[in-house]
């Protein structure tokens, strides 16, 4: 149970008449990348306690009390006067590496306790406003879309082609806006884009071959697209043996329904040889093809609601809080803090002042918000997600929803009671309204690569998401060992310790399997990797005679989460510490709950009928008729191995050979006018 303080508004800047310094003269204005000074004189009593030569660039502030440069060293240093009544503050704006600020805007100064020293009472520190700077803003207005098929498998395969594929449209339009803008003004010849961190991802996992913008213009906009292979899984400088090995494109991270959302941003750009504020905006990747209908409501709330518990707080804590002066707000719930990832009831109940009747609380009256570090945002909806009750004195937010999805990941939540709908008078500054660090992802792994193959030389890689402190592949994946096999006159037998033989393969001597020359386990970022081996052999020498021995391995698997070694959440995850498996809140975009046609996200042709998240079942020796919402002109095609005899024709009937050796197929329609990723659709084929 926690009671955290409410959420604190940001501290904006005073005016210089309440400090105890002010601006002497003019203020700065940053307009360029040349110097200039400011002079601040302390006011009254107070004198300055800084040396000459201080470094005072964290001093410089934005209105809201934030820094106002991205790096806090070597822009601003200050000199003293003699008799310490004022001190004058150079800027050198050369060295300024970026404005926290997009756009023009207000400086301020706000020396920190120490730096000002007063007859009397101690010094509070206070923004003072100090000059302005001249800078563009940026906006981006992304329509950046990708989409890929995974061929009825949960990744997007190598040897079946899977590849990111960007619409022709697909492009993000950066302008760069500024009363009386010069176009030979503005430099772009530094800019860059980058991936920057978001949720569901690492940035460390991908290599964005797009980092420069494509065109620019004359009137302040600027264009980024990408195209087929721009941003790719990399695997690491991990040995790869063959195309269905190692670190793929897999479906991981998404909203529930396929969509991917990578953080991009753009630098580098400057106006004045000032730098202009780096700008995030958004990629949207579908992924799409795959089936999972197995044990689905124990992975989401469909099969497993959260049913809430309406009682009074006393009834659930021995240590209730009595009415005060302002609302007191207490989380009641599992765990150290609010989890909305599991089935588990959570409660936020709020005892009111003595004067204060809060009777007529609806859950109309109160919002419920989730935001993520990234800038989303969720609004619960009043009686599906959360019920209220509330007398007199107190009332109760039961919290029944239930977040499956992997992004976004929310790490906090703010709960807020409409103050209207309170009678009496609540206190001034006790606003009714609290936030809390929440959970609302479980930490998961996603496996790629290998899998069930016995191929010699597949790679198989487990990575690990929602994990703070992974630094070893022992901390999640078991040890590899061997024993030594081989067959001496008809018998199986085993090396055992001391270089003899043993007909019992418990007594066989254990080896380390985890090396280079053996399954070669390792630890790249996040994701652990191992090797498949099949039919090594070693030459051993037992009795004087030469014995061939097949290793039989064992381990290099993804620990369960129970048995994993000290790790720690991310902010807004949680580890299911207790869980066999890694399986809760797995395969997300292939829910049975999910079924049906709604395709969210997607923004090529429509395959009819739809099959069960774009997979139709097809028995051998039968056909099936696709057709396609709209009736565009299009060409059919297969994509994947199949029999002869199998085949799709021009008009969309697909016939399968009644000795089809395929389990899984594609069948492909691509539009004869359009040539993006709007004119394709595909559906898999299951066959039976």
């Amino acid at each position: 149970m926690a009671a955290p303080a409410d959420a604190e508004p940001a501290g904006a800047v005073q005016q210089s008449g309440t400090a105890p310094f002010a601006v002497q003269g003019s203020g700065i204005s940053i307009t360029n990348a040349g110097a200039s000074t400011v002079v601040l004189r302390a006011t009254g009593s107070a004198r300055w306690t800084i040396a000459s030569g201080t470094d005072v660039t964290s001093w410089f502030v934005n209105p809201d009390g934030t820094p106002a440069f991205t790096d806090v060293d070597g822009i601003a240093r200050a000199s003293v006067s003699g008799d310490g009544r004022q001190i004058t503050v150079k800027v050198d704006a050369s060295q300024i590496d970026g404005f926290t600020a997009n756009g023009s805007g207000t400086l301020a100064v706000l020396p920190p306790e120490g730096a000002l020293a007063l007859a009397s009472g101690a010094y509070v520190p206070v923004a003072v406003e100090v000059g302005e700077f001249a800078l563009p803003s940026i906006t981006v207005e992304s329509s950046l879309y990708g989409s890929a098929f995974t061929h009825s498998k949960s990744t997007l395969k190598e040897r079946l082609g899977g590849a990111v594929i960007y619409a022709a449209d697909s492009e993000a339009t950066i302008t760069v806006d500024l009363d009386g803008f010069k176009a030979n003004h503005l430099d772009t010849s530094g800019a860059t884009v980058a991936l920057v961190d978001g949720d569901g991802y690492f940035t460390s996992e991908y290599t964005l071959s797009a980092t420069e913008l494509e065109t620019s213009g004359t009137d302040g906009e600027l264009t980024y697209v990408l195209d087929q292979g721009d941003l790719m899984i990399d695997t690491g400088d991990y040995l790869i043996t063959d195309t269905d090995s190692a670190r793929e494109w897999s479906c991981l991270g998404g909203d529930g329904r396929g969509n991917y959302y990578f953080n991009l941003e753009v630098s580098g750009i400057t106006y004045n040889g000032l730098p202009v504020a780096a700008q995030t905006f958004r990629l949207h990747v579908y992924i799409y093809g795959q089936d999972y209908s197995g044990a689905d409501a124990e992975k989401v709330a469909a099969g497993l609601p959260v049913v809430a518990d309406i009682a009074p707080l006393a009834d659930k804590v021995d240590d209730a809080p009595a009415a005060g002066n302002a609302p007191v707000w207490t989380w009641v719930g599992a765990g150290e803090k609010p989890n909305l990832v599991d089935h588990l009831a959570d409660d936020v109940y709020v005892t009111w002042p003595t004067d204060v009747d809060a009777s007529a609380v609806e859950a109309e009256d109160v919002t419920v918000t989730l935001r993520s570090e990234h800038g989303d945002e969720r609004v619960l909806v009043p009686g599906d997600d959360f019920l209220v009750d509330s007398s007199d004195g107190e009332t109760q937010v039961a919290l029944t929803y239930v977040n499956w999805a992997f992004v976004p990941v929310y790490t906090t939540m703010t709960v807020e009671v409409d103050p209207t709908a309170l009678r009496g008078a609540v206190p001034s500054g006790a606003h009714p309204m609290a936030t809390y660090d929440i959970a609302s992802v479980y930490a998961y792994m996603a496996q790629q690569g290998g899998g069930g193959t016995t191929v010699d030389g597949t790679v198989t890689a487990y990575s690990f998401y929602g994990v703070a402190n992974l630094e070893e592949a022992s901390q999640v994946l078991n040890d590899v060992t061997y024993t030594l096999r081989a067959t001496v006159d008809g018998a199986t037998l085993y090396y055992a310790a001391g270089g003899t033989l043993t007909d019992a393969a418990a007594s066989a001597q254990v080896f380390d399997g985890n090396g280079v020359e053996d399954r070669n386990v390792q630890l790249i970022g996040n994701t652990g990797y191992n090797t498949s081996r099949v039919d090594q052999t070693v030459d051993l020498e037992v009795d004087g005679q030469t014995i061939t021995f097949t290793k039989v391995y064992a381990g290099g698997r993804a620990k369960a989460p129970a048995d994993t070694v000290g790790l720690e959440a991310l902010p807004g995850y949680v580890i299911d510490a207790g869980a066999a498996n890694w399986l809760t809140h797995e395969k997300w975009s292939w829910m049975e709950v999910f079924r049906g046609t709604d395709m969210s996200g997607w923004r090529g042709l429509e395959p009819l009928p739809h099959g069960a998240r774009f997979t139709q079942p097809v028995v051998r020796g039968t056909s099936q008729q696709f057709t396609l919402a709209g009736d565009p002109d299009v060409t059919w095609a297969i994509a994947g191995p199949v029999s002869p005899g199998t085949s799709v024709d021009q008009d969309g009937l697909l016939t399968v050979a009644e000795d089809e050796e395929s389990t899984y197929f594609a069948v492909y329609a691509t539009s004869t006018t359009d040539s993006s990723i709007s004119g394709v659709g595909a559906v898999a084929i299951s066959v039976r």
